[in-house]
């Protein structure tokens, strides 16, 4: 009786140490930012009489859940970016409006990094233009 009881602990022992891992699954892979688009590439900053439709949607596909940061900054001139989001996102396809009255008609470089547990994955890059419509 007493080896059966030890048979019956070992394969329980076997069964959590399989499954626990499962069960608070960690990242084991570096997430990636792909897909970048920018609908429309150019686009107005502030409504004017003009420019009805303020901004772009800006369409990314992120490879694994993490914390996506998005910042933007301008091509003529050697300044710091412009922080536009830090945000969590989840596995897959996902579009978010970008809407920025603090952006100058300029060419503007737009970049997205995803992070999780693992790291930082590459940096994904798109020129977008601001336009002035007045």
């Amino acid at each position: 009786m007493h080896r059966a009881a030890g048979a019956i602990t070992a394969a329980l022992i076997g069964l959590a140490v399989c499954c626990v891992p499962l069960a608070g699954a960690a990242d084991t892979v570096v997430p990636e930012v792909t897909n970048l688009k920018a609908n429309p590439s150019r686009f107005c900053a502030k409504r004017t009489s003009t420019c009805h439709h303020v901004g772009t949607k800006v369409s990314f596909t992120v490879s694994t859940g993490a914390r996506v940061r998005a910042d933007i900054r301008p091509r003529s001139s050697n300044v710091g970016p412009i922080v536009e989001f830090v945000r969590h996102f989840s596995k897959g396809h996902h579009t978010v409006t970008l809407s920025d009255g603090r952006l100058k008609p300029d060419r503007w470089t737009l970049r997205l990094q995803a992070t999780n547990s693992v790291g930082s994955g590459p940096i994904a890059i798109i020129d977008v233009r601001v336009v002035k419509h007045d």
